[in-house]
């Protein structure tokens, strides 16, 4: 590719710093985790995502709800998974900018890149979908509201289904 050594090293080692990346015997691989290590990471998303939700709720100004509300709407007619899981991708992100706080943030974006290995390829059974769509709205309305202890509320229900799904397609080997 015509790239000097450093910058390739440098990447390489970020890539093993942000924890996607493990040291071998000729360089690198990618780091494969176990399903207790993918457990541990969502009880830190969970965590985070509340927090988020609780400080979006309190700190959110109209241009954060109306990026919010525009990708919930989104979602509604979106039948392409790839688009959907971006979508959903997307939604999550909007309360992160939303809490105005950049050291959760980051420590998302740590988490997303961690947990973006285990994540499905497809968006779900039609039920799921429906299910997704309901939670994100109950969690929009909540930060609508200013009301941090339910957009908390909604967010748990929110996040530990989907930590639930992930956890059981790690068990079914996919």
């Amino acid at each position: 590719y015509d790239v000097s050594r450093t910058p390739v090293r440098s990447a390489l080692a970020h890539l093993e710093q942000d924890g996607l990346l493990g040291r071998s015997a000729r360089g690198y691989t990618v780091r494969q985790r176990s399903a207790e290590e993918v457990v541990e990471l969502f009880e830190a998303r969970i965590i985070l995502e509340l927090a988020v939700a609780e400080t979006a709720a309190a700190r959110h100004t109209v241009l954060d709800l109306a990026r919010l509300t525009h990708i919930h709407e989104q979602a509604e007619d979106i039948q392409d998974d790839l688009a959907l899981i971006a979508l959903n991708n997307t939604f999550h992100t909007a309360p992160r900018q939303a809490a105005h706080n950049r050291a959760i943030t980051d420590l998302m974006q740590r988490l997303d890149a961690q947990l973006a290995v285990y994540d499905s390829r497809t968006g779900g059974s039609a039920e799921d979908k429906a299910l997704t769509f309901a939670e994100h709205g109950r969690i929009l309305d909540a930060v609508r509201a200013r009301d941090g202890k339910r957009a908390q509320e909604e967010m748990l229900i929110h996040v530990s289904r989907s930590r639930d799904l992930r956890i059981d397609a790690l068990a079914r080997g996919e």
